[in-house]
């Protein structure tokens, strides 16, 4: 048995790409910052406020999960710079904020100022000092019951307030995020490692001893079937976060707060498919996603073989928890979740596991445990999605 190890350069190459950026967001310190939206009028302005594109004397957090951001705290401030690519999903999730009632704002920090130039973007948001739920249960700081009753509150606060927001279908979602999958998966360097390759390209792979579609096998099937899963459950278009998980819940003491909404869709559309929301919290409770992205994800592979395992620690524990937990909650209230979207919420949270694995690519065994599980859940998501009821029980036993 070989344990999966990643080519010579890809330390080095991290190593590269953290001093990279560094170094550039040395060079945006020197470009000025020509806009600036100020939402805290003048108070916000004064000399209090922390500058943002400033020297690199002040501290720096550089967070390798999210795609090229920074994060800087000062007091009662929090800083997300971006650069290049990265700067346009600050000013798509600034804006997505500022348009939303003050119902759904209350739930976000509050964002005091906003400033962008030619190659980067800063936002300025308010320190609500809490901590994502991902890194309370990573860090085994709260039991499964007790992340599990914060799960509750935010989704059943979602359901009754983002997602009651409904409005017609402007595309065919699955379609759109099929097409938006294989998009993402076909560009990833074929050099850039053979078993990645492999789980995306080959029709067939073997994972912990079952046969499996590829991922691309696996698009090309659901896009055949796509009408049959499209009129097994009814398609409601509403307000969506887009990256609901519990690395964008924020929670403490008898309070929640939710953090980087995926911002609009398409030409500016904030409504997308519900299952969009769904599928994005079943990939990472149901997925592993967090998890893959702690490190607990122990891939060994032989020849085309591949064993896949999350372990058994207690933040393993936990998720699966949170799972069952959302399950219960739709079969005790449909409008929380819908079980007719439960299939289809299941294909959604393969695909979108798949489309991420491209921002992950600076760590090699994340991307390749993310391929790994994301060919698991489309391949049960195949038996899940046949044009007929899916039990509760049938879906507990594909955990």
């Amino acid at each position: 048995m070989v344990k999966a190890i990643a080519p010579n350069s890809t330390a080095n190459g991290l190593a590269i790409h953290r001093l990279y950026g560094i170094l550039v967001l040395a060079n945006v310190s020197r470009v000025a910052c020509n806009n600036v939206l100020d939402f805290g009028g003048e108070a916000s302005r004064s000399a209090e406020r922390p500058k943002v594109l400033g020297s690199l004397s002040a501290p720096l957090r550089w967070h390798p999960e999210a795609s090229g951001a920074w994060v800087d705290y000062r007091g009662d401030a929090v800083i997300k710079t971006a650069l290049g690519f990265a700067s346009r999903r600050v000013l798509e999730q600034t804006a997505w904020v500022q348009r939303q009632t003050p119902e759904v704002q209350s739930r976000f920090p509050k964002i005091r100022c906003l400033e962008w130039g030619p190659q980067s973007a800063s936002a300025v948001l308010q320190n609500v000092y809490m901590e994502p739920l991902s890194d309370q249960i990573v860090q085994e700081a709260c039991s499964a019951e007790v992340a599990a009753k914060i799960q509750s509150e935010i989704m059943e606060w979602v359901a009754c307030v983002m997602h009651r927001t409904a409005s017609p279908p402007w595309v065919s979602s699955l379609e759109h995020l099929l097409k938006q999958t294989e998009a993402r998966l076909i560009n990833i360097p074929p050099f850039y490692c053979s078993l990645l390759h492999h789980l995306i390209w080959s029709r067939e792979v073997r994972i912990n001893g079952t046969k499996c579609f590829g991922l691309l096998r696996c698009l090309e099937l659901f896009s055949d079937g796509r009408e049959a899963i499209d009129q097994h459950a009814p398609t409601h278009f509403c307000l969506v976060h887009g990256d609901l998980h519990t690395g964008n819940m924020l929670a403490g003491h008898e309070a929640f707060y939710l953090i980087d909404p995926r911002g609009s869709f398409g030409d500016a559309h904030d409504h997308f498919d519900i299952c969009y929301d769904y599928g994005k919290i079943l990939h990472d409770i149901y997925c592993g996603y967090s998890l893959i992205k702690a490190g607990f994800c122990r891939m060994h592979w032989e020849g085309l073989d591949c064993e896949y395992d999350l372990g058994s620690s207690a933040a393993v524990h936990a998720y699966r928890y949170l799972y069952f937990n959302l399950l219960d909650m739709g079969r005790e209230n449909n409008e929380i979740f819908d079980p007719r979207l439960w299939p289809r919420a299941h294909v959604f949270a393969g695909l979108l596991m798949a489309g991420a694995i491209p921002y992950h690519l600076r760590f090699y065994d994340r991307v390749v445990g993310m391929a790994a599980s994301a060919v698991v859940c489309l391949n049960r998501s195949m038996d899940m999605s046949e044009v007929r009821s899916t039990s509760y029980t049938e879906l507990s036993t594909c955990y």
